[in-house]
């Protein structure tokens, strides 16, 4: 056992060859060079998806303008629930992956049978066996950024299943950015609406100003979702574009231990091949 000069211990028991290890060392450059690649990668989709974000959130907040406040008995009576769990698209995000599923298992149990599950996500695709149930429906945007028009089906078929009950509630599951460093599951409730909507007083309509009321909720529902898939469009990246980083630096610390390894054993090889090559010349001359 070895200890390499970066602080990490370096299982070599038995002492490979000096091919071995040109080996090793070029494969930890290859893994360097493709987790830097990843990296890059990753550090644009995040700056896309924080502008397209960023425009997506005064559009939800406008929405939000419009609706008003009100009180409202909406919350009571909630017969049907709706959960949304938001997933990676791939892996190598950290532990961002275990902890989603890890948490929908934590809340499938807690919410019972009488829940409808909706995966978004290639990840989710097997995450049925933790809600011990068939999902209502899965969906796939892909691994490019994704935009409104990707994301209709979804908000159509949620949307379709709140007009559908009289008392539904509408929850969601998604990886929450809130910094580089810190990107974590969240479990947050998007219907029933904490301020139903209310009209102005002095907004004059034809129409009933409830059933316009309830549109613009839709509306918002819609917008909010989008904005969830963005966020965890986000984190995703976001939290790829950290393992990746850390798994370059600890390619490059790999690469120079096995350098530093391979040059010592060099050195002895070089050094016993010299002593062997004296010792002949002096046996020769006596």
């Amino acid at each position: 056992m070895n200890f390499g000069p970066c602080g990490r211990t370096l299982l070599i028991d038995i002492m490979p060859t000096l091919r071995e290890f040109k080996k090793r060392i070029r494969a930890s450059k290859n893994i360097a060079s493709i987790t830097k690649a990843m990296q890059l990668i990753s550090v644009n989709k995040v700056r896309k998806s924080q502008e397209t974000t960023r425009r997506n959130t005064i559009y939800v907040e406008n929405l939000q303008e419009m609706r008003g406040t009100g009180s409202s008995d909406s919350n009571l009576g909630i017969f049907k629930n709706f959960v949304l769990v938001l997933a990676p698209q791939r892996g190598l995000c950290g532990s961002l992956v275990n902890n989603l599923a890890a948490d929908l298992y934590r809340k499938a149990k807690l919410l019972g049978p009488e829940t409808d599950y909706i995966l978004v996500g290639r990840k989710a695709y097997l995450w049925e066996k933790y809600i011990n149930r068939k999902a209502l429906a899965f969906f796939d945007f892909g691994l490019s950024l994704p935009t409104f028009s990707k994301v209709r089906p979804l908000t159509g078929l949620v949307v379709a299943k709140v007009l559908e009950s009289q008392k539904a509630s509408v929850c969601i599951l998604y990886p929450k950015f809130y910094s580089f460093q810190k990107v974590e599951s969240t479990y947050e409730p998007l219907y029933p609406l904490k301020t139903p909507g209310s009209l102005p007083e002095d907004f004059l309509t034809d129409e009933d100003p409830n059933r316009i009321t309830r549109d613009l909720d839709l509306y918002y529902l819609e917008g909010i979702i989008y904005q969830k898939v963005l966020e965890a469009y986000l984190s995703e990246n976001a939290a790829r574009m950290v393992a990746m980083l850390k798994a370059s630096q600890n390619a490059q610390e790999l690469n120079q231990d096995l350098t530093l390894i391979y040059n010592k054993q060099r050195q002895k090889e070089v050094t016993t091949e010299i002593i062997e090559l004296k010792g002949g010349v002096a046996s020769d001359r006596r």
